[in-house]
């Protein structure tokens, strides 16, 4: 990445989901540990599911809206044809700016995300005596899941032309997604689900990229 190209890029924000990341889920599963939903199962040091898979959920929730928003801004925006942007004046320039600006948001937010969660609630496993492998089985499903929806967001905001279309996208998976994670029963069975879901989101990610990358070639021609 060239050093211009990687300061049109706001990091604050990142920094603010990263630090959301890393304060929210601990409050959480700290509240749920008071509530006694955290006692050991017959499955060894996987707890159940309340204290770290709703901490999760609601983690993916609100960085799902946050981050559809930054790419609403920070790619859709810049790639509208009524904008104008100096470095889309080149043959090329949009879609090379659109993928190296995409990547770099989705890539950026998932890491915020789940290495925000991962240290959360790997202090919460420390004190509670839970396995470190289970934040840790989460957070990779939430680094695909936010890396995964960032790019629909994205694609599906430069199909419709709108960066309105990108933050209502972000809405929907918003609520899809968390909910499979809160509502599959024991951790093993909704990091199952949760991994299973995340694998659809990275699949859909990959078609629409395919599209819309064809549709910005297009108007590069021009």
């Amino acid at each position: 990445m060239k050093h211009y190209e990687w300061h049109l890029l706001n990091k604050k924000p990142y920094l603010i989901l990263a630090l959301v990341s890393a304060t929210l889920p601990l409050a959480f599963s700290f509240f749920f540990r008071l509530l006694g939903v955290d006692a050991p199962t017959a499955l060894g040091p996987f707890p159940l599911t309340l204290s770290i898979s709703i901490p999760a959920a609601i983690t993916l929730f609100i960085a799902t809206i946050y981050v559809s928003w930054m790419v609403s801004h920070g790619v859709v925006y810049d790639y509208l044809p009524d904008k104008r942007n100096f470095l889309f004046s080149l043959p090329g320039g949009r879609t090379k700016v659109f993928r190296t600006k995409l990547h770099l948001h989705s890539a950026l937010g998932a890491g915020a995300v789940s290495i925000g969660f991962w240290v959360s609630e790997s202090i919460y496993c420390a004190v509670s005596g839970i396995s470190l492998l289970t934040p840790l089985l989460y957070a990779v499903v939430l680094a695909i899941s936010v890396f995964s929806m960032a790019i629909i967001s994205a694609c599906v905001g430069v199909l419709f032309g709108s960066t309105r279309a990108t933050v209502l996208n972000g809405i929907i998976w918003a609520c899809l997604v968390p909910n499979t994670l809160a509502n599959s029963g024991p951790v093993w069975v909704s990091l199952i689900a949760g991994s299973g879901m995340a694998l659809l989101c990275l699949a859909v990610a990959a078609t629409l990229a395919t599209i819309a990358r064809r549709r910005i070639r297009t108007i590069d021609c021009f």
